[in-house]
């Protein structure tokens, strides 16, 4: 079911997954310059800062005017809006990427990790993402199928050629003796013309968003390259969002439509959720 996957999803898939551990860190007694001719920092943007055992700041080359001087004078002091919880769910940090180029991790009262746009490029994030896209791709496919359950309803908003290319990958199958409905046999884009056809209440931003959240979910699956500066990381979580958006939309609609009923459109399909089934996954584990 759609509601206990995500929910799955976001309390097995945390920040701790992509932070980068254990912690390398300069003293607030190192001068500016000795730590940035250091090769164990030469690589790194921003480096933690500890006095004593605890951590107190962090030193950021782009923040640096001259190199004279010692770190505590250089560094940017700690403060909440740097650090995250080791064990917050990685769908929830992904919604707050962009406000910053790092966040220190939080783990057992210690700050013990650091997570920068590069660990945003790990497999944790890739399958978060995916997952997300693709429980939406399923939840079009369950609205199709609700609002227009005979092929014949759906087909006439697919072009000739993509209804050809939809009908060879269904008898290719059937011929394998792999029995899927027709309607699983349409890519993500046939999905989001045929929505676009029958849902004439969609906003004009429709097409245009899951264009994007679909060209999101290639690059993450094809082990492209995303998130290489502040603002590619702004677009990807601009795409994310977009994808919850329209995810909460499409269950909306398919609630209304079935009256929040809690059977299986199809068979592998996702199950519509009542406002009782959110507010129960919305309760802390």
């Amino acid at each position: 079911m759609l509601l206990q996957t995500l929910q799955g999803l976001a309390f097995g898939v945390q920040v701790r997954h992509i932070a980068t551990t254990p912690l390398s860190c300069c003293s607030v007694s190192d001068s500016v310059e000795a730590v940035l001719a250091a090769d164990e920092w030469k690589l790194y943007s921003q480096i933690p800062v500890r006095e004593g055992d605890c951590t107190c700041g962090v030193l950021e080359r782009s923040a640096l005017r001259d190199v004279d001087g010692l770190v505590r004078q250089a560094m940017k002091p700690l403060d909440d809006s740097m650090l995250v919880a080791a064990g917050a769910p990685l769908t929830d940090f992904l919604q707050i990427a962009a406000g910053s180029t790092y966040r220190l991790v939080v783990d057992g009262g210690k700050v013990n990790g650091i997570i920068t746009r590069s660990d945003l490029q790990k497999l944790p994030v890739r399958i978060v993402i995916f997952t997300f896209v693709t429980n939406l791709e399923l939840l079009m496919a369950d609205v199709i199928r609700s609002f227009a359950p005979a092929p014949a309803e759906w087909r006439q908003y697919l072009s000739e050629d993509r209804r050809e290319r939809v009908k060879s990958k269904f008898d290719q199958l059937s011929r394998s003796d792999f029995y899927v409905d027709e309607l699983t046999c349409t890519d993500f884009c046939d999905k989001r013309t045929i929505l676009k056809g029958f849902l004439n209440d969609l906003s004009k931003d429709f097409t245009k968003d899951l264009k994007q959240i679909e060209k999101l979910r290639n690059s993450v699956f094809h082990a492209g390259e995303y998130a290489q500066n502040q603002q590619e990381l702004a677009v990807l979580v601009d795409q994310y969002e977009r994808a919850r958006r329209w995810t909460n939309d499409l269950q909306r609609r398919l609630r209304e439509h079935t009256g929040g009923v809690k059977t299986p459109i199809a068979a592998g399909t996702t199950f519509e959720a009542t406002d009782d089934d959110v507010a129960q996954a919305e309760r802390p584990a």
